[in-house]
């Protein structure tokens, strides 16, 4: 039975001068025949200034493949060989290779990184081919179309740097499919989508007790600050404290660490006053005219009385913000300096058990499982009222920042590094469809260096690559690489006592 195929086109031409006036061509569009045995397939030569009656066809080996005097192939038994044509009384000749097999494996399935997709009017969403199967399919390649493409067009997304990932842009309100047809015929996929006049999902999520207009809690390094004595709490001032160029996981823990405080007093489980009768520390330090500092003064630099804690007790070394937080909460872990007094503060409470967790984001596969981790770890972090804390590698190095919440999209931003893009409640309100977490709320210890930062929570845009996920901000306009996610399992608001 004669079955047919369709094939990548590669060209292979040998051509001869017969005079100066002629010149004759003959080629075949196919350089390789895959058949399955007892199967036939029929070449299909092009020719200039030949005619086809004159045409020799020789197979190398007839055992594997043979060929009649008009082309048609047949498959014999497993092996390779090829077919050799020439030109009687001529020069030219073109060769194509059989390749017979048992079993001719031909794509069975396309996995896609989704079952469905929908697109705002005007808008882009994307989505990924994961996996074409088998494996050893003897033609691996595919197409993607959009059934009308009166509604949406697809191209190939080259932005993210990611592999065989797809770009699609809503053009017209309606219903359609996405069409992944595979070169060998053998499958077809179809994707439902749908383009819409607006969305009513996406939107941003802020953690629990923070809000653009109640403010949040954002401690700045000092860098080359002053060593001052330290002889008593008390009486250290503002322009006293110790250096800190390497303590951002310090200030991350700070800002967790206030912001759990701060749930304990807005519920009226804890007053300010019974922090001080159990020696933790609460609240801001002060001004040098010894006025306070509003804790949650985001224009200027702020430095809590946690902060200066930190400062205090540890050396001015890089460490881990999940490690700093088991080391003030339970005396789990430990701190720089191997400060053993004045760890587990809450020890009373929670016992020596961890009380947070990092989660990495460096060892996923694919760009789609990077997406879809970076939404499970923040969505449950943010629904169960969690606190989180971010760590990056910039150029080689470490950086920490802390993580006030994030907001959905159908596609990332990666153009748009600039701080200016400041958090509201029209962010907060936004409808791009929920497709990715395209931005994260964070705020950066090292915005006191920067004189030009306007806004000291950031609405920072994310990339996704097969190779991890990146975000460039004004404070670190270098992109960085997100390394670990750390979330401090303490519920705002709830009373550690029950």
């Amino acid at each position: 039975m004669k079955k047919d195929f369709s094939f990548t086109v590669k060209k292979e031409i040998n051509s001869s001068l017969i005079s100066s006036a002629t010149i004759k061509k003959l080629s075949f569009s196919q350089t390789e025949v895959p058949l399955k045995i007892g199967n036939s397939f029929t070449l299909e030569p092009n020719l200039t200034n030949i005619e086809r009656s004159s045409l020799i066809y020789t197979s190398t080996d007839s055992n594997i493949a043979s060929v009649s005097s008009d082309g048609v192939i047949t498959a014999v038994r497993r092996g390779e060989c090829n077919i050799e044509v020439t030109v009687k009384n001529s020069l030219p000749k073109a060769t194509v290779k059989v390749v017979v097999t048992e079993d001719l494996k031909l794509v069975t399935n396309i996995r896609t990184a989704r079952d469905s997709l929908s697109v705002i009017k005007e808008k882009e969403t994307t989505f990924s081919v994961l996996e074409v199967s088998p494996s050893d399919a003897i033609n691996k390649g595919y197409n993607i179309s959009i059934e009308d493409p009166e509604l949406a067009k697809v191209e190939t997304y080259f932005q993210a740097n990611a592999k065989n990932t797809y770009l699609i842009t809503g053009l017209k309100e309606g219903q359609t499919n996405i069409i992944i047809s595979s070169n060998d015929k053998n499958y077809t996929k179809k994707l439902p989508l749908t383009v819409e006049a607006n969305s009513l999902r996406g939107g941003g999520f802020m953690v629990r007790g923070t809000t653009p207009a109640d403010g949040w809690f954002d401690a700045n390094k000092r860098f080359d600050a002053f060593y001052g004595d330290h002889e008593s709490d008390e009486g250290l001032k503002h322009n006293q404290l110790r250096g800190d160029k390497q303590l951002c996981w310090g200030a991350t823990v700070s800002n967790l660490v206030d912001w759990y405080q701060n749930g304990l007093v807005v519920n009226n489980i804890f007053t300010k006053e019974d922090f001080v009768k159990k020696g933790i520390p609460y609240g801001p330090k002060y001004k040098d005219d010894g006025q306070p500092i509003e804790q949650r003064d985001n224009n200027e630099t702020v430095q809590g009385n946690v902060f200066e804690y930190m400062r205090e007790k540890s050396l001015n070394q890089g460490h881990e913000i999940n490690r700093g937080l088991d080391w003030f909460f339970t005396g789990s872990d430990f701190i720089p300096g191997q400060a053993e007094t004045g760890k587990g503060l809450y020890s009373e409470f929670f016992g020596s058990k961890k009380v947070s967790k990092a989660y990495d984001m460096t060892s996923r596969g694919s760009r789609e499982e990077y997406i879809a981790y970076l939404k499970q770890v923040l969505s449950e972090a943010v629904d169960k009222g969690y606190g989180i804390g971010l760590a990056l590698s910039i150029k080689g190095g470490g950086h920490a920042i802390t993580c006030y919440g994030y907001e959905l999209s159908d596609l990332e931003s990666p153009n748009e590094f600039n701080s200016d893009f400041e958090v509201t409640d029209k962010a907060l309100a936004s409808q791009n469809g929920d497709y990715l977490i395209g931005r994260l709320y964070l705020v950066d210890s090292d915005d006191a260096e920067d004189p030009t930062a306007k806004f000291a929570l950031i609405r920072a845009p994310i990339v996704y690559r097969d190779d991890g996920i990146f975000l460039t901000y004004k404070t670190n306009n270098n992109r960085a690489q997100l390394k670990a996610v750390h979330i401090l399992e303490l519920e705002w608001g709830k009373d550690p006592r029950l």
